[in-house]
């Protein structure tokens, strides 16, 4: 085979599994502009409350999903989920850190007076009990990456839109009596949507319960501390950038929720398109990491994607 095709495969290869995962990944962000829409016909402070809410979650569970990227880094290849030193402890630190600033920002705000938060109770409750679950499938979603099989999250996520979508129906029919209830629904779809999301990787993955063993911790606190330092500086520029959006629209929303409401939009749809473009260096760091070393040089991955550099 010549270098030609070599390159020609390795384009190929890129594009359609860079492809696939950052449709998913633009689509695993689009609860937030489905929702965004079904509240606008509720009332200006429910959008700009959920905004706030939103954005908040997304910003604090970065570092979860910074663990897909430690994932995909790792040396091998396929979807067979392996004892790493140190990442109990490190999933474990990345979890408590993001839950403890998701618990202690919303306290704060509502001592501090901010009106939009007394409707985000209930929702808060609800996405903190699901971030654990993020960051497990944060981890599950990364073997199916070293899997190549980046077509099983855009099933997946497709699916979940489809559950989103008839949520965002009932939301606009059910007469709940406050706005806390309203939004407390919403976090509990969306935790809900965690849960289905577990069970359709666990059951991709073929996974049993002996392989959770990788998530109890062994004492490893050491490598346990530069795993999460790395998982967060994964996601470092995303946090960076929601926590600047969040701030921005709880400034807006104690001044004028209706502007806080269209900004969120706004903000939605940028995040939709900007934030899946990390989808193309996962599967690059993929194809390098792939091989092991006794494998022939011309027929793995790595050798497809450097030839095409």
């Amino acid at each position: 085979m010549t270098m030609t095709v070599f390159r020609r495969e390795s384009i190929r290869a890129f594009l359609r599994r860079g492809s696939h995962l950052a449709v998913a990944m633009s689509a695993g962000r689009l609860n937030g502009l489905i929702f965004l829409t079904a509240l606008a016909s509720v009332s200006a402070e429910a959008v700009a409350a959920y905004g706030i809410g939103s954005f908040l979650f997304s910003a604090l569970s970065t570092p979860l999903t910074g663990l897909r990227i430690f994932v995909v880094g790792q040396r091998g290849q396929g979807s067979e989920i392996e004892k790493i030193a140190g990442f109990p402890e490190g999933f474990l630190l990345a979890t408590l850190l993001s839950l403890s600033l998701f618990i202690m920002l919303p306290v704060a705000l509502t001592i501090w007076g901010h009106g939009l938060f007394g409707d985000l109770p209930l929702y808060l409750v609800f996405r903190g009990l699901g971030m654990p679950l993020i960051g497990v499938n944060s981890v599950l979603g990364g073997y199916l990456v070293r899997a190549g099989r980046e077509n099983v999250l855009l099933r997946i996520t497709t699916q979940a839109i489809c559950i989103w979508a008839m949520a965002a129906v009932a939301l606009t029919i059910i007469p709940f009596a406050k706005q806390l209830y309203l939004l407390g629904f919403v976090g509990f779809v969306s935790f809900s949507v965690q849960i289905y999301r577990f069970c359709r990787y666990a059951r991709a993955l073929g996974l049993s319960r002996r392989t959770f063993t990788v998530f109890l911790p062994d004492n490893s606190w050491g490598a346990g501390c530069a795993i999460a330092r790395k998982s967060l500086a994964a996601g470092a520029d995303i946090i960076v950038l929601l926590l600047t959006l969040w701030i921005i629209l709880t400034s807006l929303g104690a001044i004028d929720p209706a502007a806080a409401a269209y900004t969120s939009i706004g903000f939605s749809i940028t995040k939709l398109f900007l934030l899946p473009l990390k989808s193309f260096g996962l599967v690059a760091g993929r194809m390098l990491n792939a091989p092991k070393e006794s494998e022939e040089p011309r027929t793995t991955e790595r050798a497809l994607f450097r030839a095409m550099l």
